[in-house]
Formats: structure tokens, sequence, C-alpha cells
């Protein structure tokens, strides 16, 4: 009984002395081919779209956790979401986001939200109107 309780009281003691409290995930930290993002994961895209490599340097097996706000549903692919004018894959560690062309009179945004366990990230591309519209 006392080896028991040494064990336990052995147990709590290391679980003290962590830095981090239980399930803190560290940040998620990218390389990315994009020019200019700012704090919050801005991505701006030009009306003729382009393609956008994101490589998360500390974690591999992310996926995508929502699309504009919105769950995917148990049936969709986490890592491979095709729409309309985009287009996101994660392969691996690298997530590969295409947009295609605005020729809509105004301009669109999407939404990417990324979670690795109980890390949890995100981007949004803003793209501009088609050019004379």
């Amino acid at each position: 009984m006392k080896k028991l309780l040494s064990l336990l009281i052995f147990g709590f003691a290391l679980l003290c002395s962590c830095n981090e409290p239980l399930g803190l995930w560290e940040t998620m930290k990218w390389k990315t081919n994009v020019s200019y993002m700012n704090k919050e994961h801005v991505i701006e895209v030009p009306s003729a779209g382009g393609t956008y490599v994101l490589k998360c340097k500390n974690y591999a097996g992310f996926w995508i956790s929502s699309i504009d706000g919105m769950k995917l549903g148990d049936d969709e692919d986490m890592h491979n979401v095709a729409r309309e004018w985009y287009t996101v894959i994660i392969e691996g560690n690298v997530m590969t986001v295409t947009i295609v062309s605005n020729e809509c009179p105004d301009d669109r945004t999407l939404d990417i939200g990324i979670r690795c366990g109980n890390a949890t990230d995100g981007f949004t591309f803003e793209q501009s109107k088609a050019e004379g519209r």
C-alpha cells in the first residue's frame, strides 16, 4: 500500500512539474510561397487567381476542420476539398490551395480552418473582384 501511495504521489508531482498545462499543443508554424501574409494569416489573392503552398514545419497529418465557417461532414474528405472556384489539397504536412480567376463583380473570401490534434490554425484568402467591373 505504501508503494502504491508513493507511486501516486510521485506521478502527481511529475505532472505538476510540467511547464505547460495538459492538452496545450504548440502553435502551428508555417513556411509558404506567399509573398505577404499578415499575422492573422490573411492572404490577398489577385482577381486572376493563383496557387498557394503552405508547409507546416512542426506537424504532419493535419486536416481541414472547416471551410467558410462550416465544419466538414463525416462523409467529406478532410484532406481534399474542391468547390466551384477553389481546391484545397493536403498531402502530409503540405497544403496546396488553388483559386481560379474571379469573373464576378464582387470580391470573395475563402476561410480555411486547420486542425492537428488540439492544435488549430486557419487561413483567409481574400480575392479581389474581376478587373474592370
